[in-house]
């Protein structure tokens, strides 16, 4: 795909793949070869910068490891990787892992007394099909409370 290319977009795809247009990738290489034929004052002076990094870091000596340190960092890494048994035997409750076990406990704990406290109060209303009022009445034990109407003696 040729592209118009910039002098901008030459430059900093020039930075990212090197001076020799052969290591750019197929999508670019198009563009690039076009823009260096008819901007050959911009682009010789980029291509040679890159071409003196290229040059060195050609000559830069190559670091090998050893099989043993290569083991080592492997090693270490699923180590560090390796769940420990408490969240192991807890990991449903791990639903975000940075929360604590005992928010998550208190969180459950609320989840359980605000379920129970709308369970019993909507239990009564769902089978007998009594309205709230009276299934309130119930639970707070008085007979002559109204939770829905206003009080006409005030």
């Amino acid at each position: 795909m040729d592209t118009m290319m910039t002098e901008k977009d030459f430059a900093r795809a020039a930075r990212t793949y090197g001076s020799a247009l052969s290591r750019w990738p197929d999508t670019m290489r198009g563009a690039a070869e076009n823009f260096a034929r008819q901007h050959p004052h911009i682009a010789q002076p980029i291509l040679q910068s890159e071409q003196d990094i290229d040059a060195t870091l050609a000559r830069a000596p190559v670091q090998t490891i050893s099989a043993a340190l290569d083991a080592r960092i492997i090693d270490s890494f699923n180590a560090a990787q390796a769940p420990d048994k408490l969240r192991q035997w807890f990991s449903f409750l791990m639903v975000f892992p940075q929360t604590s076990l005992p928010a998550m406990g208190a969180a459950l704990a609320l989840l359980l007394v605000c379920g129970f406290a709308g369970g019993y109060t909507g239990y009564s209303y769902a089978l007998n099909q009594r309205g709230s009022v009276e299934v309130l009445n119930q639970a707070f034990g008085s007979e002559e409370l109204s939770f829905y109407t206003e009080d006409s003696t005030t």
